[in-house]
């Protein structure tokens, strides 16, 4: 089942379908996706294997432990907009 609900995400990624739910899973439900070895985080190789439609976010690796847990992803989605570099105008 698991495998099925990853394939069905992200076959609608690549159909650019609009499914908020789908286009962007929650930290909680990318790690339980695509944890195989059931250490509630990712390695890049679980990452890479479980077909995340995204680059690695080893950045969000803030304990460098060589994966990520749910709660590194929410942090780093929240500092997203940062990352960016955009600023506010001043006008």
């Amino acid at each position: 089942m698991k495998s099925r609900t990853m394939s069905f995400t992200l076959a609608a990624l690549a159909l650019g379908l609009a499914v908020p739910a789908l286009a962007q899973p929650d930290p909680a439900t990318t790690v339980m996706m695509c944890d195989s070895d059931n250490d509630k985080a990712v390695s890049q190789k679980e990452w890479v294997a479980c077909g995340a439609p995204t680059a690695y976010p080893a950045d969000a690796d803030k304990n460098h432990d060589g994966k990520v847990s749910a709660d590194e992803l929410k942090a780093d989605a929240q500092a997203a907009p940062s990352k960016s570099g955009a600023t506010a105008s001043p006008h």
